[in-house]
């Protein structure tokens, strides 16, 4: 029996580290959520700045980045709100995509902190996300972009701009495909965690949930 509990203590040793490193993974996603001062604003903007101008120009993916502009503005800019939803329910399902898309957005950029940059290639010193939005999906910024594309289109009753977010979707899969084939040169985890984590939407609600009462925590603590 003390060989038994023995061999029970290592695991139950290896589960409190793993829940104690994931609430501190996740403290530290929701102070980085919090408003940043003046000093360390700056300082994150310089790091973009830098992370734009890393690597040579052509090698970076800006082919995805452009084609990913360009739909992005089509589907906010055009065509002008001519129509409205008829329903309440029509109204409540489009703002809560545009809610979901904005919240889902927002969350991927601050986890991502200072390894943001608009490339698929990642940055030098980027490190691997899996927690917070990134355990929701892989590409939490991406899938909040056509989240909010399909709300916009859903209360503005617009068959174009769908057609539009349906285009920005399959560029924005294609931008994830190129970007995930370097992190998988440079993560050795990641190969799992494409397995666990969807790769543009978001498939479990729960955790959507949960991830908007973080987001909240954050702003109000």
């Amino acid at each position: 029996r003390a060989n038994k509990l023995q061999s029970l203590q290592p695991r139950g040793t290896l589960l409190l580290r793993a829940t104690t490193q994931k609430a501190r993974t996740n403290t530290l996603q929701m102070q980085s959520r919090k408003a940043l001062s003046d000093e360390e604003r700056e300082q994150y903007r310089e790091k973009l700045r830098q992370n734009m101008k890393e690597g040579t120009f052509g090698e970076r993916g800006e082919f995805f980045v452009a084609l990913q502009v360009f739909f992005t503005a089509l589907v906010f800019v055009g065509p002008a709100f001519e129509e409205s939803v008829q329903g309440p329910l029509g109204i409540v399902a489009g703002l809560a995509l545009c809610a979901t898309g904005l919240g889902l957005g927002y969350a991927g950029s601050m986890d991502l902190g200072s390894s943001m940059t608009p490339w698929p290639k990642p940055v030098s010193d980027n490190e691997l996300q899996t927690t917070g939005s990134f355990g929701v999906a892989r590409h939490p910024i991406y899938g909040g972009s056509i989240l909010l594309g399909l709300g916009l289109s859903l209360l503005s009753h617009s068959f174009e701009r769908l057609l539009f977010t349906i285009v920005l979707y399959i560029v924005m899969d294609l931008k994830a495909a190129k970007e995930e084939e370097w992190l998988a040169q440079v993560h050795p985890g990641y190969k799992e965690y494409q397995q666990h984590v969807p790769k543009l939407l978001p498939r479990d609600a729960i955790k959507v949930i949960e991830l908007a009462k973080d987001i909240v925590k954050s702003k109000t603590a």
